[in-house]
């Protein structure tokens, strides 16, 4: 293998989507009451925990998604949404990290 095929499979095995990690959904806030009884909360993808990165790295990961669920009045008012009991979105939530 020459030196120049064996540098561009570096790079393609070093910055290919192809090697996301799972990472997990997390509530945005705020999320927003469509009414007393249904929400929308938008979800965020991020690591599932902190992860040492070189600085220069840029965090990249699928876009953020919405679902619906239904609003409780938590340690509210009985007459208000005070917390969205949305589940996450049922697509996977994958991320890696780009060198800058």
């Amino acid at each position: 293998m020459s030196a120049r095929n064996y540098l561009l499979m570096i790079f393609v095995l070093t910055s290919s989507p192809a090697l996301a990690e799972d990472g997990q959904w997390s509530k945005a806030d705020p999320f927003i009451a469509k009414s007393h009884a249904v929400c929308y909360q938008v979800w965020t993808c991020g690591p599932k925990g902190p992860i040492l990165h070189d600085p220069s790295d840029h965090l990249v990961t699928v876009p953020n998604k919405g679902t619906f669920g239904t609003c409780s009045v938590g340690d509210g008012s009985y007459d208000s949404c005070n917390e969205c009991l949305a589940q996450p979105p049922d697509t996977s939530c994958e991320y890696y990290f780009e060198h800058h």
